[in-house]
């Protein structure tokens, strides 16, 4: 899945290392922000009940314009809430071990994302619109038969966490890296000419989270548009049931050439009702509509 639209005039860089699972951090996490821009840098952490690491206890160190955020204390992985099973890709702890260096600059041309000025004329009156020019997507609802289980996506996205920075330091207060891990549905953007909106979540549905299904066996189930005031983009949910037998070998966890370190998990139905109500875990539109949708559509 390429990198989805953000909706500001700034770009978030990113680096991403090779990722190598583990049980536990290798080591520490934290935040730095200077002259406005913010980046990662070792420090202690706290776990959270969603499984990253948030900021631990103790004081803030502040000097030369550095702002520090997170005191000492272990780093330890925490339980999966509401039940998520890690099914394949990289684990949340392996991708935030070797994430680093992400920081906030200015814009700079992206392929997937412009910034675009639109004038009109409103009861005799000339006004301008800000907002993002960028592409359609698609968004699967994923069921896995023999869990019983809605199959899930779980990455970093730079825009929550550069978001989450600027909220918390307008309220005095700081951001964790886990604030940019956000749970999706499986998803990605319509960038391949030609393919149809069914073809391109076939083969999201194999790429992220490694199941092989066939174009039949692709429902479709609604279509809304992404942040109507700044986007406006399309997004086609769709829906499919998969089974163990049909995960491919290797498969799943993203594209490495496209910089994508994916963690796929499977939520039980059973919890799902409460999860997409739980706002402590940072989740997409289509995730919540999608998942309402699989509830409705068993009755739950």
């Amino acid at each position: 899945m390429k990198p989805k639209a953000m909706a500001s005039s700034f770009a978030v860089a990113r680096s991403f290392g090779s990722a190598i699972a583990a049980p536990r951090w290798a080591r520490d996490v934290g935040v730095i922000v200077c002259g406005g821009h913010a980046a990662l840098t070792g420090t202690s952490a706290r776990p959270r009940r969603d499984g990253l690491a948030a900021p631990a206890t103790g004081t803030s160190t502040r000097s030369r314009g550095l702002r520090r955020v997170a005191g000492p204390g272990p780093v330890r992985a925490a339980a999966e809430p509401y039940g998520f099973q890690h099914l394949s890709g990289d684990r949340v702890d392996s991708i935030s071990r070797n994430l680093s260096d992400v920081r906030v600059e200015p814009f700079e041309p992206s392929p997937y994302v412009e910034p675009q000025t639109v004038r009109f004329n409103l009861k005799g009156a000339e006004r301008s619109w800000a907002m993002i020019r960028s592409m359609n997507s698609v968004a699967v609802v994923l069921y896995h038969r023999e869990l019983d289980s809605a199959v899930m996506v779980r990455q970093f996205r730079p825009p929550v966490w550069a978001s989450a920075v600027a909220s918390e330091a307008a309220a005095g207060s700081d951001a964790s890296l886990a604030q940019g891990f956000t749970f999706e549905l499986c998803a990605g953007l319509m960038d391949k000419p030609g393919l149809s909106p069914e073809e391109v979540a076939r083969e999201e549905i194999l790429e992220e989270c490694g199941y092989e299904v066939p174009l039949d066996g692709i429902e479709k189930v609604a279509t809304y548009n992404h942040a109507m005031a700044h986007l406006g983009t399309k997004e086609h949910i769709f829906y499919a049931e998969v089974v163990e037998g049909q995960r491919q070998m290797g498969g799943g966890g993203g594209l490495a050439e496209d910089g994508e370190a994916i963690e796929v998990l499977a939520l039980p139905i059973g919890e799902c009702r409460r999860f997409i109500l739980d706002d402590a875990f940072p989740k997409s539109a289509a995730a919540i509509i999608g998942i309402q949708w699989l509830l409705a559509k068993q009755g739950k």
